[in-house]
C-alpha cells in the first residue's frame, strides 16, 4: 500500500503485534448478539385490563402476571410470551358468554411461550390449540376445564405439560373431543398432570394420539372411554401413572407402540393391525371383558427388576386372548390370568416362575 508523503498507518499496536488470534477476537466481540429486552406488565382482569392489549407491548420477550378472570380469547402468534397466574382456581381466561371460539388460547407458530397456574375454561372449541410450534410450549400448574371440545389439543408441535389438570372437556357431542389430542407428528411429555373426569360423550379418550404423534407421561393419571390411545403409526411411553379406561386402558392399533412401565390398568387393552404393546411391571386391577392382540401384533409382559433392585412382576387378570399371525411373550416373574390362541398365533413363556392359569403356554396350539 502507498501512501503520501508525511502520512503515517494508524494501526493500533495490538494489532500489529497481536497476530491472527488477536483479530479473530476482535471480530467474534463484534458480532455477539444483543441482549434481549423482557418487558414485564401487569394484567388485572378484574378492573377490565386486556390481555390481547398487554400483548401488544413492545420487547423481545413479554412477561404478563394475569390476576383474576379475563373474560376473552387470545391468539399468541409472537415469540417470548409468558403468562404467568398466581392460583389456577383465582387466575384464568374464559370467553365471554356466546362467543364462539376455536379455543381458550391459541398459540400458532411461536417460539418460548410458557402459561403457568392458569386456568383455560368455557370454551365452544378447545382449551388450548397449538399450531406448527417450531419450539416447546410449556404449560405448568394449570387447569384446563369445562371446554366443549379438546382441553389441549396439539398440532405439528411440541408442548411439557407439567402438573396440569383437563377435566370436564369434550361434552359437545356433535365434534370430536375428550382431554389430549396430539396429531400430525406432535410430541407431548405429561410430567404429575392428571386427564379425567371429561364427559364420556362420543366415547371420548382421555388422550388421543394419531399421526405420527408420540406422548410421554410419567407420574399421570389418564381416564376415558380409552384411557390413552395410540393410532396410525404413534408412539406411548407411560411411567409410574394410573390407565383408567372404560373400554381399554391403552389401545395401540394402525402400527403404533405402546410401551407401559410400572403403575395400573385399570381395563383391557388392546393390540392390533401390526402394533406393538410392552408392559413392564405393571398391574392390571380390572379386566371386565378379556385383553385383544390380533391381525399380526405383539405382546411382551415383564417384570421391573432391572430398574428396581428386585422383580415387580407384570401381573395381568381375566382372559387374554392372541389371534391372527399375532405373538406374545411372557418373561420372567410375569402372570397372566386365562390365555388363549387362535389362527396361527403364538405365545411363548421365558421363566420357570412364570404363571399362567390355563394351557398352552411355551407355545400355543
Amino acid at each position: 500500500m502507498r501512501t503520501s508523503p508525511g502520512t503515517s498507518l494508524s494501526l493500533p499496536l495490538a494489532l500489529l503485534g497481536g497476530g491472527p488470534l488477536l483479530f479473530g477476537a476482535v471480530l467474534l466481540a463484534q458480532v455477539e448478539p444483543p441482549v434481549s429486552l423482557l418487558r414485564r406488565v401487569a394484567v388485572d382482569c378484574g378492573a377490565g385490563q386486556s390481555l390481547a392489549s398487554a400483548l401488544t407491548q413492545p420487547g423481545d420477550d413479554l412477561e404478563i402476571s394475569v390476576r383474576g378472570i379475563c373474560r376473552e380469547s387470545l391468539t399468541i402468534e409472537r415469540d417470548g410470551v409468558y403468562l404467568l397466574g398466581g392460583d389456577p382456581l383465582r387466575d384464568g381466561l374464559r370467553p365471554a358468554d356466546g362467543v364462539a371460539t376455536e379455543a381458550v388460547v391459541v398459540i400458532r407458530g411461536a417460539r418460548r411461550v410458557r402459561l403457568e397456574n392458569l386456568s383455560l375454561s368455557g370454551s365452544s372449541g378447545d382449551g388450548l390449540k397449538v399450531l406448527a410450534a417450531p419450539e416447546a410450549i410449556e404449560i405448568a400448574g394449570c387447569r384446563v376445564e369445562d371446554n366443549a371440545g379438546w382441553g389441549v389439543a396439539v398440532v405439528d408441535s411440541e408442548v411439557a405439560l407439567e402438573r396440569t389438570v383437563l377435566t370436564g372437556n369434550g361434552s359437545d357431542e356433535s365434534r370430536p373431543g375428550g382431554g389430549l389430542l396430539l396429531t400430525r407428528g406432535s410430541a407431548v411429555t405429561c410430567t404429575e398432570c392428571v386427564v379425567a373426569e371429561n364427559p364420556a360423550a362420543g366415547a371420548n379418550p382421555g388422550a388421543a394420539v394419531l399421526s405420527s404423534s408420540r406422548l410421554t407421561a410419567r407420574g399421570s393419571t389418564f381416564e376415558g372411554a380409552t384411557a390413552i390411545t395410540a393410532q396410525l403409526h404413534s408412539s406411548v411411553s407411560v411411567s409410574d401413572s394410573q390407565l383408567l379406561g372404560g373400554d381399554w386402558a391403552i389401545e395401540a392399533s394402525y402400527e403404533s407402540e405402546a410401551f407401559v412401565r410400572g403403575g395400573e390398568l385399570f381395563g383391557p387393552f388392546l393390540a392390533a393391525d401390526r402394533s406393538a404393546l410392552q408392559l413392564l411391571g405393571v398391574e392390571q386391577t380390572y379386566n371386565p371383558a378379556q385383553n385383544f392382540v390380533t391381525e399380526s401384533s405383539s405382546l411382551l409382559a415383564d417384570d421391573r427388576a432391572a430398574e428396581t433392585g428386585g422383580p415387580v412382576s407384570t401381573r395381568l387378570t381375566g382372559l387374554t386372548l392372541v389371534s391372527d399371525f399375532s405373538t406374545g411373550k411372557i418373561v420372567d416373574n410375569s402372570e397372566i390370568g386365562e390365555l388363549a390362541c387362535s389362527l396361527d398365533a403364538r405365545v411363548f413363556c421365558d421363566g420357570s416362575e412364570t404363571k399362567v392359569s390355563s394351557a398352552g403356554c411355551g407355545r400355543c396350539p
